[in-house]
């Protein structure tokens, strides 16, 4: 209940990982900047960098953060080794569809076509090509997959199931 879900999306893919520090194969950010290139060049769409110049600047604000997911249809996470990533889930909670690597429970959270998308790390032009198809033809699509998404956090990462995974341990 903590993260909104808005039934109007913007057609608009973003991401959220430190822009700087911890070398590049952690976040993968040559990967995720590969993307981003052939999303531009290719089909004229710029998947938004939160916290980078040119995108939504949360400074702190978490609220604002907030709206911003509750109103995007994709989140993109191209990390890889990101344990865990918690801006994915917190895209998940906010109804986005997700584009994800298998890494840190990205495939066992993440099923295609259902509430996202797993794409390989390195391949560049099947992830762009996901993002602009989700974005421009599959709109509905990718607002099914963000319910879904929502629904799959909800299940998996709660305070109950956690609790009971402890009192079961």
């Amino acid at each position: 209940s903590e993260w909104k879900c808005e039934e109007v999306r913007e057609p608009r893919a973003c991401t959220y990982i430190s822009a700087a520090g911890i070398g590049d194969r952690y976040y993968n950010r040559s990967f995720l900047n590969s993307v981003m290139e052939e999303l531009k060049e290719k089909y004229g769409v710029a998947l938004q960098w939160i916290n980078t110049p040119g995108c939504f600047n949360s400074h702190g604000d978490t609220e604002e953060y907030k709206k911003f997911l509750a109103k995007s249809l994709i989140y993109v996470n191209l990390t890889y080794a990101s344990p865990m990533p918690r801006a994915r889930t917190e895209a998940m909670l906010s109804g986005c569809a997700v584009i994800t690597t298998p890494s840190h429970g990205g495939s066992e959270i993440v099923k295609d076509g259902f509430n996202g998308f797993v794409v390989p790390h390195d391949d560049v032009e099947y992830a762009a090509k996901l993002i602009n198809y989700l974005l421009k033809d599959g709109y509905s699509m990718a607002k099914e997959m963000g319910k879904n998404a929502r629904q799959t956090a909800i299940e998996m990462f709660n305070r109950e199931r956690y609790k009971e995974d402890w009192l079961k341990f």
